[in-house]
């Protein structure tokens, strides 16, 4: 009966997701966690899961190439709405869903759920008590507090404490730039870069000398420079 309590009694903490209120920490954690847990919709083309039919309706669009979804601001379509969603922070900044543990904020409601596990993984940093669901996390995570770099370039030697860090910088030495902006073509080693460069097309500050646009207008008086040298 006791037990029972702890779930019905209206608690301080509150589901961001569906606004059950929990009087523990722990329970909130495992109930948020159920929000992303049933997968009963499988993709045939690709076999990934969905919780809900009409989210594996939106992922088939990937497959047949479908945009439905436009961005009102910039005119940027996507075949997904979560992708236009995310899109859309580059233009409001908008984070409305917050874990409230350590008050990191995300801007879908799938993103929460993953983030928590953070919170409740199995394995921990005995240095700054994070939390991993994977070892190999924790065994990445460990070398940024020893200062280890075991992945080496082969071309020049420089080494790096992630492989994903070994993985942009030989693309300086490929030339390879994965990801493009669907505007002008410019291509980016690193996704964080075209986000950036995205706002060159959507900015409300604009150089009268070469068109190019910015979100901040400190950005175009330093880049009125380029024009004055």
């Amino acid at each position: 009966m006791r037990h029972q309590t702890l779930h019905d009694v209206q608690g301080p903490l509150q589901c961001p997701i569906c606004s059950k209120s929990f009087v523990k920490k722990f329970y909130l954690i495992c109930h948020v966690l159920i929000h992303c847990e049933e997968n009963l919709y499988e993709c045939q083309v690709c076999q990934e899961k969905f919780s809900r039919k009409d989210h594996l309706k939106l992922h088939m669009r990937v497959h047949t190439r479908q945009k439905l979804f436009r961005c009102e601001t910039c005119g940027q379509t996507f075949t997904q709405k979560d992708t236009l969603m995310h899109h859309q922070v580059l233009h409001t900044g908008q984070r409305p869903f917050e874990c409230p543990i350590c008050g990191k904020s995300f801007v879908l409601k799938s993103d929460l759920p993953r983030h928590l596990r953070v919170h409740t993984g199995v394995y921990k940093c005995q240095l700054c008590q994070e939390r991993f669901s994977k070892k190999d996390h924790l065994d990445d995570h460990i070398r940024v507090h020893k200062g280890e770099k075991l992945f080496k370039c082969e071309t020049c030697g420089q080494r790096f404490t992630y492989k994903s860090g070994l993985t942009s910088h030989k693309m300086m030495h490929t030339g390879e730039r994965p990801f493009k902006c669907p505007t002008c073509g410019k291509g980016f080693i690193r996704k964080i870069d075209l986000n950036r460069h995205v706002h060159v097309h959507t900015g409300q500050y604009k150089c009268q000398v070469c068109q190019k646009r910015f979100s901040v207008k400190v950005h175009l008086d330093k880049h009125m420079d380029v024009h004055t040298e």
